[in-house]
């Protein structure tokens, strides 16, 4: 019983992740039928953009599975934690927050807006 409340724990953190991923994805991807659905859901007067260029779609592909990365690995923690390499488990966690911080940088950094055009709705 608590093997399925793990299983299903480590899946909805893993969907919690994975949703807007796909919702940016399928957005970019099958763009004629999402202006369609926008132009119904939202007020004419909201400005919407979308800033896609190779470089970012790559960027923001490999921050997500580096982000998404530990969660699905998580027997092997567990098992340096059982065995008492507790470092090991602290110095891999570590470089994968680095790692991630470094695209995540590099997604904003190449990103035409910024924080000053809150006003605006991005997707």
């Amino acid at each position: 019983m608590v093997f399925i409340v793990v299983l299903v724990l480590l899946l909805r953190r893993q969907f919690l992740f994975v949703s807007p991923s796909f919702a940016f994805f399928s957005d970019s991807f099958f763009e004629a039928l999402t202006i369609q659905i926008k132009s119904l859901v939202f007020a004419p007067n909201i400005l919407i953009f979308v800033c896609l260029t190779l470089c970012s779609l790559i960027n923001m592909f490999t921050s997500r599975t580096i982000f998404l990365s530990p969660g699905a690995a998580v027997t092997w923690p567990h098992h340096d934690i059982l065995v008492g390499k507790e470092k090991r488990v602290v110095y891999a966690t570590d470089f994968l927050a680095l790692v991630f911080t470094g695209f995540q940088g590099m997604e904003y950094y190449q990103a035409l807006f910024t924080i000053s055009h809150g006003h605006l709705l991005v997707f």
